[in-house]
């Protein structure tokens, strides 16, 4: 019956009310049959939570935390497909916040706070496919900096692990200026 209500919250978008319902089948019915589908469903209702871009995204880091322990205590699951899938959105979701939040920084011009942020994205979300446009923008906040080396690995790790993509394709042209305009530094400094 708990398992049914909380069901009936999620079909009538009552997303808040259905993760307590399944928090609660989950409490109060350890050894349930459905408890596994209830953290399934739970992590479900938290990500449901999630509205546009401009909204709080608190409800993602929580359908995070239900995902990453499901996976854990369920590993063979039949669910899994769909909460690596959840995983991936919920990485691209964070990844799409923070990357609005690097645009503000660079129309303010304050570029040192648009790496640091493009940085914290390259280490906590290295999964999300929007790593390239990350790689991107760090390299384009690197060349406002006047880091050059900074600038140059970030297009180096955009040839090496996005090759085909449009971001792997002119990093290359971007990083061939780079090296041309060192090597006529270096010529002009031996005359």
């Amino acid at each position: 019956a708990q398992f049914l209500k909380a069901l009936t919250y999620m079909n009538m978008r009552e997303y808040p009310l259905a993760a307590v319902e399944f928090q609660i089948l989950r409490k109060d019915y350890p050894t349930s049959p459905r408890v596994e589908d209830a953290l399934f469903h739970e992590g479900e209702a938290y990500l449901e939570q999630v509205g546009a871009i401009e909204r709080d995204i608190t409800g993602a880091y929580e359908a995070r935390l239900q995902f990453l322990k499901f996976s854990q205590e369920y590993p063979n699951s039949k669910h899994m497909p769909q909460v690596l899938a959840y995983m991936q959105e919920i990485s691209d979701l964070m990844v799409w916040k923070r990357l609005e939040q690097v645009k503000v920084y660079r129309q303010l011009g304050r570029h040192e706070a648009a790496g640091i942020v493009l940085d914290h994205l390259l280490k906590d979300e290295a999964g999300s496919t929007l790593i390239p446009e990350v790689l991107w923008e760090r390299a384009a906040v690197a060349r406002k900096l006047e880091d050059i080396d900074d600038e140059a690995e970030m297009y180096e790790r955009l040839i090496d692990s996005f090759p085909e993509t449009d971001y792997g394709k002119n990093a290359r042209d971007r990083l061939a200026k780079i090296d041309a305009a060192e090597s006529a530094a270096y010529l002009d400094e031996e005359q």
